[in-house]
């Protein structure tokens, strides 16, 4: 608990300087940092039968923010890029090493299915592939020490507890959004003072810009050709695997974001042409993953690709991709608001 000097008459931490100076004497208020509009809160008491916009509004009158100053929130950002520092270094580390991994492997199946199958070289002598496997052995045993490592450095990070008390939240997958998200609250370098490249996010839609999850003319952000690509396309991919993972736990508190979100759009209208719900233009039927198999299923040799037009329906996997982009987002706008508090309370 630490003791904070606020207003009695302002909550806000946007208020103009004048409004500040009119809003009388100011009083010694108890200020926790731990529930403050924060996603623990929100989660864990606040759901129960309220909506979400409910319990960010419950929240945000119950316990509202202390006022800041930009220098106090920059310094509370330079903190935690220290208290990260090793979140990063751990979480691309085991990129690294995973690349490896999956690289060698690949060689080595290749190499196998060369010479006749893995069941030919049994009783061969092959010393170069035997160095090979005992390579791969030990690039596996280094991922495990990474993945043992990312998941230690995570208990000392300042969002480590939201990981440990959510369901869905594998410490691995969580700590390397971590380690491409870098500050959720705070963009650019805390450090440099300008605040034209070093400034507090003003909400959560700005962190979902940064990752790419805001969707430009009705349609969501992808890579394409002479387009510069200016989000985070690796904590993107990220937040998309954290959902996935909430996908299958049924106990996760963001597992009703994802049900509710599929039940929204099931039997919706695509208002704009969509590549994701593509149909055959000779046969008007779903499009398969192999020529093979569109002929197999539906007996269409030309296989052709064609827009789905307004108007038609949304295919299960276009529903699904919805509900697991609701899941991503309500997961970087809790990480937002813990961030958030964390900076408000994080120095005193």
């Amino acid at each position: 608990m630490t003791t904070l000097i606020a207003q009695p008459e302002t909550n806000s931490h946007t208020m103009p300087k004048a409004a500040a100076s009119q809003a009388g004497e100011p009083e010694v208020v108890e200020f926790d940092p731990t529930p403050v509009r924060g996603s623990s809160a929100r989660r864990h008491n606040l759901r129960e039968g309220v909506g979400h916009q409910g319990d960010v509004a419950q929240a945000a009158t119950a316990c509202p923010l202390p006022q800041r100053s930009r220098e106090y929130l920059r310094s509370a950002a330079i903190e935690y890029a220290a208290a990260s520092e090793w979140i990063y270094l751990s979480a691309e580390t085991l990129l690294d090493t995973e690349k490896a991994r999956i690289a060698t492997s690949h060689r080595i199946g290749a190499y196998e299915r060369a010479k006749g199958g893995a069941d030919v070289l049994i009783d061969s002598v092959d010393a170069n592939l035997s160095t090979l496997q005992d390579i791969m052995a030990g690039l596996i045993k280094t991922e495990e020490a990474c993945v043992k490592q990312l998941a230690r450095v995570l208990k000392d990070h300042p969002l480590g507890p939201l990981q440990a008390e959510t369901h869905g939240f594998g410490a691995k997958q969580f700590g390397r959004l971590l380690g491409a998200l870098g500050n959720p609250f705070w963009a650019g370098n805390p450090n440099d003072d300008d605040p034209q490249r070093s400034f507090p996010r003003e909400g959560p839609a700005q962190l979902w810009a940064y990752c790419g999850f805001d969707p430009i003319g009705g349609l969501a952000r992808k890579r394409q050709k002479g387009e510069l690509a200016n989000w985070n396309s690796a904590a993107k991919m990220r937040a998309w695997v954290i959902a996935k993972q909430v996908e299958k736990t049924p106990k996760s508190p963001y597992r009703t974001v994802y049900v509710e979100t599929k039940a929204k759009y099931a039997g919706a209208l695509h208002v704009v042409e969509c590549a994701q719900c593509s149909l055959c233009a000779n046969c008007g039927h779903p499009l398969t993953q192999f020529p093979r198999d569109h002929l197999a299923t539906y007996g269409c040799g030309a296989r052709k690709p064609a827009y789905a037009p307004p108007g038609s329906l949304l295919k299960p996997s276009h529903v699904q991709a919805r509900a697991l982009r609701a899941v991503a987002k309500e997961v970087l706008r809790d990480l937002y608001n813990e961030a958030r508090d964390w900076h408000y309370g994080a120095t005193d």
